[in-house]
């Protein structure tokens, strides 16, 4: 495998990662893979393996922005059903603490008149 396949694997293995939601593992390779792709760039400046190496950076470039679209898709949809657990929580402890809500006699214990 080549340098540039290396990247672009371990950019494959990032997005995975996330999509799966391992969150600390995809931070981890993550943080493995930046220093590569910094060395990457450095060892190719002159023209001809520029263009190769621009050509590989920008497709990783594309992968990360569709990880970072997951990503805060996913953190979306977190906090969204983390405020409708609260919102319902709190509810359920209105309606509880509610005194036409508590079981009596007449009401049974899901307290509702018959």
């Amino acid at each position: 495998m080549t340098e540039l396949q290396n990247l672009v694997e371990l950019t494959q293995q990032v997005q995975r990662l996330v999509e799966a939601g391992d969150w600390s593992e995809a931070a981890r390779l993550d943080r493995d893979r930046r220093p590569l792709m910094e060395a990457f760039m450095a060892r190719h400046q002159n023209e001809h393996t520029r263009a190769e190496a621009a050509a590989t950076v920008r497709k990783v470039i594309a992968m990360d922005r569709e990880t970072l679209q997951a990503i805060g898709e996913s953190r979306t949809a977190a906090l969204t059903d983390a405020s409708r657990r609260f919102t319902a929580g709190r509810a359920i402890r209105a309606y509880l603490e509610h005194p036409g809500a508590q079981p009596t006699k007449q009401t049974g214990a899901a307290g509702l008149r018959p």
